[in-house]
């Protein structure tokens, strides 16, 4: 039974790798490569309920028709001075 649940996850898995993502809210046409001035940057946040739980977005342009974002978040758990940091890049 263990075996044919493996077999049909890694199924599912070959079905769905590769699928097509379009987004209801585009970033802009890819062949009029118009980037927004403002968009490129650092972007800091600190959650309202919790001061040392912070993130950080930056944000470059890749090439011409892409950019490059790099999401990093710092948090201190406690007084213990222990620091978890987690960085997704897109």
């Amino acid at each position: 039974m263990r075996n044919l649940n493996i077999i049909i996850a890694c199924t599912a898995m070959l079905f769905l790798t590769g699928c097509p993502y379009n987004s209801e809210h585009p970033l802009g046409t890819p062949s009029a490569a118009a980037f927004d001035p403002a968009l490129p940057g650092a972007w800091i946040g600190c959650d309202a309920r919790n001061k040392n739980d912070c993130g950080r977005l930056a944000i470059y342009r890749f090439n011409e028709a892409e950019y490059y974002a790099e999401l990093i978040n710092v948090e201190h758990p406690g007084s213990n001075r222990n620091i978890n940091i987690s960085i997704d890049r897109y």
